[in-house]
């Protein structure tokens, strides 16, 4: 191979190791990656190289300390914020970008209730431009606006969910979708159920399994 040639392998090596670099680590990462048995050093090293889109939440931190994240982990993953290479944050969401979430608990109109906070995640990165704004595992928020259990007379059960929000480093982004029982139109708009069949109606009662997904839009910052 003559010297032109290995200088073509080298910059090609470096700019795929430069792309495969550009995806910030989350919340998820950093708990795979302690599953696989790497040590706090390695773990900062990757966040320091790759950025990091963690999910500062309280629920989110606590998560990560349940699954033996260390706090050094954490701290170095929240103060590294993002990589240069990502442009992530809320200013960066143009409204009418499409999001697409899933449910990460089961809600049923037998236990659910009206404002019942429910939680989802992003289950694919949002690009802007060619660009991650939104890395997969991003959590999201909604709320229940209909509840009701089935009832007598052969009543059947009732439930929507609106999602509200996606939770972000630089603030929160409003999101406009629903998950609705009956699939009518319920506060935020018409539900637009993909992923694990949808809704499943166990007798007269109705079920979003956690799983279940849903296409939200972005309509502005919070």
């Amino acid at each position: 191979m003559n010297c032109v040639a290995k200088v073509s392998v080298v910059l090609l090596g470096i700019t795929l190791a430069f792309a495969q670099a550009t995806k910030p680590f989350t919340g998820e990462d950093l708990i795979k990656m302690k599953k696989e048995g790497f040590d706090d050093q390695t773990m900062i090293k990757a966040i320091e190289a790759n950025g990091s889109a963690i999910d500062a939440s309280l629920d989110s931190l606590v998560a990560l300390r349940r699954a033996g994240v260390s706090d050094n982990v954490i701290k170095a993953a929240l103060s590294v914020g993002q990589s240069k290479s990502f442009t992530t944050g809320a200013s960066n969401l143009p409204s009418g970008t499409e999001v697409l979430l899933v449910l990460t608990e089961t809600v049923t109109s037998e236990k659910a209730h009206v404002r019942d906070v429910i939680h989802f995640k992003v289950s694919n990165d949002v690009l802007v431009n060619g660009v991650v704004v939104v890395p997969k595992g991003t959590s999201a928020e909604g709320l229940v606006t209909v509840a009701h259990p089935r009832g007598s007379m052969g009543r059947p059960g009732d439930l929507a969910i609106s999602v509200t929000r996606l939770k972000l480093s630089g603030g929160g982004v409003r999101l406009r979708g629903q998950l609705g029982g009956q699939f009518e139109g319920v506060g935020f708009g018409t539900a637009v159920v993909v992923g694990v069949g949808g809704v499943f109606k166990k007798g007269k009662s109705v079920t979003f399994p956690e799983g279940t997904s849903v296409k939200a839009m972005v309509e502005g910052l919070d």
